[in-house]
């Protein structure tokens, strides 16, 4: 037999005892549902971040033609067309102090032509063209006295070229790999 007090010390330690085991499943259950969550996360981040990928990959794969069509076709004629301006440009800072001596130019076979109108538009001074076949197109050689300076337009375009095949290359290695 138990007394009144014991009976109630032993209800309390089991109502104690049943707080304490139920609050620890609370917890636990609390834990599970976080990591749980956080897997989920983790997973979907990485469908996220290899679909970005992916769609990055493709957009710039269809970029890429347009790219290529920009160095082949399109900046070589606009540099063609931009030359004169060029040469004025580098016609001023040659003349600098020699003012009183003709510039003499020397252009591809073919491309006086469009050269002149921007020369004699922009400079004052005498300019002599001369087509030559030992220079490719988009160089031009200009020469005041005993100074000289050479605007090869082909330099540029190799170089866009280079980049451009650099980008695709890193492009097919994004599409094999991700």
């Amino acid at each position: 037999m138990m007394t009144e007090d014991r009976l109630e010390d032993v209800k309390l330690a089991s109502f104690e005892q049943g707080y304490k085991a139920g609050w620890d499943d609370a917890i636990r259950a609390q834990a599970d549902d976080q990591s749980r969550i956080m897997g989920v996360l983790g997973r979907n981040l990485e469908d996220l971040s290899f679909t970005y990928q992916e769609a990055l990959v493709q957009m710039m794969a269809a970029v890429e033609p347009v790219f290529q069509a920009l160095v082949e076709t399109v900046l070589p004629e606009a540099m063609m067309q931009t030359i004169g301006l060029q040469i004025v440009e580098q016609c001023r800072e040659l003349a600098a102090g020699q003012l009183d001596q003709p510039v003499k130019l020397v252009v591809p076979v073919g491309s006086s032509a469009a050269i002149r109108p921007a020369v004699q538009k922009n400079l004052a001074m005498k300019v002599d063209i001369q087509e030559s076949d030992r220079i490719g197109a988009g160089q031009v050689f200009l020469r005041l006295g005993d100074r000289e300076r050479e605007i090869d337009t082909t330099l540029l375009l190799s170089s866009l070229r280079e980049s451009i095949e650099a980008f695709s290359y890193s492009l097919s290695e994004a599409k094999q790999y991700g």
